[in-house]
């Protein structure tokens, strides 16, 4: 799929064309603070409503919590015997409740898709045998989902409105991926538009990340979810193919954006309005 990520042309942007990385920010940073509001509060019926699709969704996870107990009970054994070493879960170390280790492990481990509903049911189903409570589970769900990373593009490059919002009134420019180029980037889904908002339960939280309301349904946007913002990806061999150059930007950027696209080998193309419509359309320079 070819996509497009607008942008202010920066350090930031001129960094990320010559050395073909991206910025994952946070997702505290999105301009729509309404997608998914924190904290998340799940009540009761809520977690039940969902429980029997959620398992069905993350039984690849609850198996690799079986693995990893299994392994983390041999470690330890070991370490009874010839005392402590650093081993594949060490970092874990520091937690004291045998669950909540297993648990953190498989977070880490697990594809997104399966390991934050699991980590909320796995939760649900243990505070039955424990002290823990629902605001408590909610609490280290929520934690988890401030800390994960959204990459947003859009399978368009011929908005108007995105090219003032996103990049700097024209004065920017538009970065062009091959998402087929690189594994993180071709986990994008497409954002789904909404008349409401919907209704979480641990089987939605994940697809509840990929919707909007319908009035940024203009966007067409495709977006990338990680474990982890504010984190920096190289890019796959030709995942960067191109950047659009605004009608706007000033003479030292342009020239310093066709020299640093032109050092990596990625086409050149610069914007101009469609003269019968409200289009910004682009040309090969």
């Amino acid at each position: 799929m070819i996509t497009f990520k607008y942008t202010r042309w920066t350090e930031y942007a001129f960094d990320s064309v010559l050395q073909q990385r991206i910025f994952v920010p946070k997702k505290d940073r999105l301009n729509d603070p309404a997608e998914l509001i924190h904290p998340i509060r799940l009540s009761e019926h809520q977690f039940e409503e969902g429980v029997t699709e959620a398992w069905q969704m993350t039984q690849r996870a609850r198996l690799l919590s079986l693995n990893i107990a299994r392994d983390m009970k041999e470690i330890w054994a070991a370490s009874q015997s010839i005392g402590p070493f650093q081993h594949k879960y060490s970092k874990y170390e520091n937690i004291d409740d045998e669950f909540l280790r297993v648990l953190e492990a498989v977070y880490d481990q697990a594809e997104f898709e399966e390991a934050l509903p699991f980590y909320a049911l796995a939760q649900d189903e243990e505070h039955r045998y424990s002290n823990a409570t629902r605001q408590e589970i909610a609490t280290r769900v929520n934690a988890k989902l401030s800390a994960i990373g959204i990459f947003s593009m859009s399978t368009r490059s011929d908005c108007p409105v995105m090219w003032a919002h996103y990049a700097h009134n024209h004065t920017g420019a538009v970065l062009i991926f091959d998402t087929a180029r690189d594994p993180f980037l071709n986990r994008c889904r497409k954002v789904q538009y909404l008349a409401a908002r919907p209704r979480l339960t641990p089987a939605t939280i994940v697809d509840a990340l990929f919707m909007k309301a319908n009035s940024w349904r203009y966007e067409r946007e495709v977006r990338v979810v990680s474990k982890t913002g504010d984190t920096t990806h190289n890019l796959g061999e030709g995942a960067m193919v191109g950047v659009i150059l605004g009608l706007k930007m000033n003479a030292a950027d342009r020239k310093a954006a066709i020299d640093c696209s032109r050092t990596v080998g990625i086409e050149v193309r610069e914007a101009f309005a469609h003269p019968a419509k409200f289009r910004i359309c682009s040309r090969h320079i």
